[in-house]
């Protein structure tokens, strides 16, 4: 795919989601800003993930190596599925200090995730282990 993108973040202490199988933390990601930027395939999943989870989906195998699916609890259902994707690499970059993720995944929301546009990602707190800022940049490939 070797893409990469930019965004603000905000690292949330209450984002528990990963990877049960990996451990990897995921990262979400809200689409909005990134419609110029990312391949069609994942926009595709990310307005429809059900053509994931239903299997009715055809996907490039590049891409299918990438993909997870992960179970989560959002506030009034019992438990969801949600799709993420292994990126090449995580960067996330502070006032003070960048730093490269050593593993995450990613999942991309068609939601806006700040009603001020004032970040675009919410960041795994175990993404950021040893970092003290909690206002960052992101950047992703």
């Amino acid at each position: 795919m070797g893409r990469s993108f930019t965004l603000k973040g905000l690292i949330d202490s209450g984002n528990q989601l990963y990877d049960p199988i990996s451990k990897m933390p995921v990262m979400i990601v809200s689409i909005a800003k990134l419609k110029d930027q990312l391949p069609r395939e994942i926009m595709d999943i990310a307005k429809n993930p059900d053509c994931v989870l239903s299997g009715i989906g055809n996907f490039s195998p590049e891409l299918e190596n990438k993909m997870r699916v992960i179970p989560c609890k959002v506030v009034g259902q019992e438990h969801q599925l949600i799709i993420a994707f292994n990126p090449e690499s995580i960067k996330i970059v502070t006032e003070q200090e960048s730093y490269k993720a050593d593993k995450g995944l990613i999942s991309f929301t068609v939601q806006e995730l700040s009603g001020d546009d004032s970040f675009q990602c919410i960041i795994h707190p175990k993404m950021m282990t040893g970092m003290a800022n909690a206002d960052s940049a992101v950047k992703v490939s």
